[in-house]
């Protein structure tokens, strides 16, 4: 995450935490609870479930779409992210389901969530000071959209073999998609780089991200479904029936989403971006494809920026601000689908060591 991005978290929590007095609402539900374990018998019974429910409302209020990956990690690293959004409501409604009617536990919980969200607050605060004095180059995106790429996992970059190999890839991929708007690979710009696991900073025309975001919500999809056989496969391993027939049937169920998943993602592609393509543009964009559904299942990520300009209607009419959000909800599904076949693929090779 650059400083840019950074500095402007620190408005959007003013703007979406602060001015929303979310943390009053939480305060709110407080007191009211207090009001409960304090109140004598027979005193009408205080209605904290008002409180509670104009939380919830408020919490599902706050929009995070627009922030990066980077900076919905930021956010939970400031201890505020698990608290806002649907993660706050799944939290609040999780402490009365799980602690029933004690509501010295609801208080704990609920003072414990104010604390953090505070603290989070206040270092956000002294980071904007900081930043707010620093002079501050970016570059300038006109009708363009900043795209970021995460070389990691069995996708990352140890050495400039893999820098060659992915090098290569990229070009591909970038000429593909570049060439069904009658582009250069040379329109896909490199603004930027970071440190940590390799990640670089595209610039792309808005028509070009589109079809980016497209082709990368769509590569998710196919990996989540591929993954979703595997683990069914893997779990009929497990159960040590020697049935070969339904395991083999699963392998070949996957290879054939995947093989699928490009000609739709194609489909889709052209269909939506009314795009006339020859036969020379429909190789080299299932050649982007293919490259990008193998990029991105072997543990790369992507992920959008939106322009200063984010209101004019060019980017309007694409559909960034649809797919970018599916995408940020659909990325750690994958994730965590991946996780699982790791995880069965280690307990079946432990099995077999015994």
């Amino acid at each position: 995450m650059n400083i840019t991005e950074l500095l402007n978290l620190t408005t959007w929590i003013q703007q979406e935490i602060v001015a929303n007095k979310i943390l009053d609402k939480y305060q709110g539900l407080y007191s009211a609870l207090v009001h409960v374990r304090n109140r004598r018998v027979g005193q009408n019974y205080p209605p904290f479930e008002t409180k509670k429910n104009d939380l919830i409302k408020a919490l599902k209020s706050i929009k995070t779409n627009n922030l990066t990956q980077e900076q919905l990690a930021f956010l939970t690293h400031l201890n505020i992210g698990n608290y806002i959004g649907k993660n706050g409501v799944d939290n609040v409604e999780n402490i009365f389901h799980e602690d029933g009617i004690s509501v010295p536990i609801h208080i704990d919980k609920i003072q414990h969530i104010i604390r953090q969200i505070d603290t989070g607050i206040n270092k956000s605060n002294n980071i904007k000071k900081v930043l707010s004095d620093c002079p501050i180059q970016e570059y300038e995106l006109e009708n363009e959209v900043l795209m970021r790429v995460y070389f990691s996992n069995n996708s990352g970059i140890a050495n400039v073999t893999d820098f060659k190999h992915y090098g290569k890839d990229w070009h591909d991929i970038g000429r593909g998609i570049a060439m069904v708007f009658n582009k250069a690979p040379e329109d896909i710009k490199i603004v930027g780089a970071n440190k940590g696991s390799v990640v670089l900073d595209f610039s792309l025309l808005i028509e070009i991200a589109g079809a980016f975001a497209t082709i990368v919500f769509g590569t998710l999809k196919v990996i989540k479904d591929v993954y979703d056989i595997k683990i069914k496969r893997k779990e009929l391993e497990h159960l040590n029936l020697d049935n070969t027939i339904a395991t083999d049937a699963l392998s070949k169920n996957a290879e054939k989403r995947r093989k699928d998943g490009v000609k739709i993602i194609m489909q889709e592609l052209i269909e939506k971006h009314k795009l006339d393509v020859n036969a020379e543009q429909t190789k080299t964009l299932e050649n982007s494809v293919k490259k990008l559904l193998n990029f991105t299942d072997n543990g790369g990520s992507v992920d959008f920026i939106e322009p200063i300009s984010a209101d004019n209607e060019s980017v309007k009419n694409l559909e960034m601000r649809d797919i970018v959000p599916k995408i940020r909800q659909l990325a750690p599904k994958v994730r965590e689908l991946e996780q699982k076949v790791r995880l069965l693929e280690n307990k079946q090779g432990q099995k077999q060591e015994e």
